[in-house]
């Protein structure tokens, strides 16, 4: 090569890495965005949807017959007081799931963990394979479903689905990078 020719910094594989590196990033912090967007859908649809919240427990109050009118709004108070306790314990668990494998993939990504873990990538993919199978469910649903819930079911649909697509694009960047640093590539 001449004086002139241009001479890269970085071999080819540094390139790469780097490239599967960003990637891994920002489909960790795409993971955390989605899963915050999915409780707030579900939220939405508790309390602002057609079945509320405060009509579910309504309508199962009103079918165990309490014949008190007193004893019957307690009842329903403190059966949603239970519900909604129990749905914060499982928002938070699904966001700290989520979060998990979120934050360990832009640490990895962004090479600032302090240590190598694979458990959040085996999480990942079994994310991946649940959202699929909503994915296919819903699919299903839209076909042949008596319940066409229209706009909503397709809203669903594509965000199950661009979950699904954003799990593959963390856990294909996460196989090239072990790939590029195990030397395979």
């Amino acid at each position: 090569m001449g004086k002139g020719s241009y001479q890269p910094e970085n071999s080819e594989k540094d390139i790469l890495l780097r490239k599967y590196r960003d990637t891994f990033a920002t489909c960790g912090i795409a993971v955390i965005v989605f899963s915050v967007w999915d409780i707030v859908k579900l939220v939405i649809g508790l309390f602002l949807g057609e079945k509320t919240l405060g009509k579910m427990i309504s309508e199962g109050v009103a079918s165990v017959s309490i014949q008190d009118a007193e004893r019957e709004k307690w009842v329903m108070f403190i059966t949603g007081v239970i519900i909604v306790i129990g749905l914060v314990i499982l928002v938070a668990i699904v966001f700290l799931f989520h979060l998990y494998i979120g934050m360990n993939a832009y640490r990895a990504g962004r090479q600032t963990a302090e240590k190598k873990r694979w458990a959040y990538l085996v999480l990942a993919g079994l994310a991946m394979v649940g959202s699929g199978a909503v994915v296919v469910f819903n699919i299903v649903v839209m076909l042949f479903g008596r319940d066409q819930t229209g706009s909503v079911g397709l809203a669903t649909l594509l965000l199950e689905a661009t979950c699904f697509l954003n799990y593959a694009s963390l856990l294909f960047p996460a196989f090239q990078i072990f790939k590029l640093e195990r030397g395979a590539l």
